[in-house]
């Protein structure tokens, strides 16, 4: 006999229930599975007592690359413990440079700063061309390790880079000071490129513009394509700088094509810096998006892609998760860095939804060790979103959690979760 309607509803209704009851009883089981998995942080302050992160030890061994991402530009939690973790890298792993998303011309005047004791912080600061760093917790960093430093050989202080290459404000008017030195006779429409170049952000070059840029562009690389640089000397990155920009430059103003360039040359300056730094343990400080090891927002490859198919297991990748709190960030409207307010996480298909039931607060977890326990395996190799801001933040688009859509064991090798957060405390440069 077949079922009437009320039966019928009835059958679907326990179905649904029952299917209801099995995702909660699965989620309380990956929940208690990851309260015995992770390692707890006994705090997001930037201080220097390590017995929480002993368990790195053995997972931080071989590996020569430790990417420490962030999920916002301004979140004080992210910097203070970035800061911790680098202090542990340096003074317990032996890790001697840093790479931040920053210029990588710009970031000359602060690693002189940190390294020699030369200049000011505050030129530091304004030649690295990024506000994101204009924030009491990284002058915080800046301090320990210039006071590090001071106590050190030559050899065995932490040396400051930057891998970006937005702008040529600064590596262009260097190579303009340099060209004499070096043997570089640009024609007069390179020239005029060069003048350009030094000027130019983000918009899209006028049509009469771009022949210059493709001057001046042949007619560097043909100054590097001999033996007469070293390629591993810094004149020679330098003028590979100023391509990358007007690489970028050209490819303006679509968003996917200047990620798709800007993501590939980071990974490629970072090489240069390791092989330039005689292969020393290094430490990249960038945003999730650009450390994550495959495709995370957008469909373009992110730098950490590049590295990780260049060094392999030697790249060990800390994406940064949250899930409530406060962030500095630009206000596009209000044309100033305000403090936003971050509800907590809806969607129950997110990292950080799920992160945010583990009973310790703050904490991180290895994906390698985690592992061998099948049910946070499954997890990871689970497709979710995270949360994912820049320097600012969209209500609409971003409060209730969605980010990126990604398996976290594709993108990571391992997460630093904080449940509650701050904005950074912002600074006039």
């Amino acid at each position: 006999m077949m079922p009437n309607k009320n039966q019928h509803f009835a059958i679907c209704f326990i179905f649904i229930l029952c299917l209801s009851c099995l995702n909660v009883a699965a989620q309380k089981s990956l929940i208690s599975s990851l309260d015995e998995a992770v390692i707890p942080l006994k705090t997001t302050e930037a201080d220097s007592s390590f017995s929480d992160l002993q368990k790195l030890d053995k997972i931080i061994v071989g590996k020569r690359i430790v990417a420490l991402g962030e999920a916002t530009h301004g979140t004080k939690e992210f910097f203070t413990t970035k800061e911790r973790m680098i202090k542990y890298l340096v003074t317990v792993q032996g890790f001697k440079t840093i790479i931040f998303e920053a210029d990588f011309a710009g970031t000359f005047a602060m690693n002189d700063y940190v390294l020699y004791g030369k200049g000011t912080v505050k030129e530091g600061f304004s030649k690295m061309t990024l506000g994101i760093y204009y924030n009491k917790e990284f002058l915080d960093l800046v301090e320990w390790v210039r006071n590090y430093n001071l106590s050190k050989p030559i050899k065995d202080r932490v040396r400051f880079y930057g891998c970006d290459m937005q702008f040529a404000f600064n590596s262009g008017e260097i190579l303009k000071g340099k060209l004499i030195e070096l043997g570089i006779s640009l024609s007069p429409q390179a020239t005029k490129g060069l003048d350009f170049m030094t000027r130019w952000a983000f918009v899209k070059p006028d049509k009469e513009i771009l022949p210059l840029l493709e001057s001046l562009k042949t007619e560097l690389s043909a100054s590097i394509a001999g033996d007469t640089l070293s390629k591993h000397s810094v004149d020679h990155q330098i003028i590979n700088a100023v391509i990358q920009t007007v690489d970028y430059a050209k490819a303006a103003p679509l968003q996917y094509n200047l990620n798709i360039i800007r993501d590939k040359y980071m990974a490629a300056n970072i090489s240069w810096i390791y092989d330039h730094e005689n292969l020393n343990k290094t430490i990249i400080w960038a945003h999730n998006q650009h450390i994550a090891k495959d495709i995370t927002l957008n469909n373009n490859l992110p730098m950490g892609y590049y590295l990780n198919e260049k060094f392999g297991t030697s790249y060990y990748a800390m994406g940064f998760g949250f899930d409530s709190g406060y962030m500095s960030g630009w206000n596009n409207q209000q044309k100033k860095t305000v403090i936003y307010t971050i509800p907590d996480v809806t969607i129950k298909n997110s990292s950080d939804f799920i992160f945010a039931q583990v009973s310790t607060p703050n904490f991180i977890l290895d994906f390698g060790t985690a592992s061998s326990n099948p049910v946070i395996k499954q997890f990871l190799n689970t497709k979710v979103h995270s949360r994912s801001m820049g320097a600012s933040y969209n209500e609409k688009q971003q409060a209730t959690g969605k980010g990126t859509y990604q398996m976290l064991n594709k993108m990571y090798d391992a997460i630093i979760f904080i449940r509650n957060t701050t904005a950074s405390t912002t600074i006039n440069n």
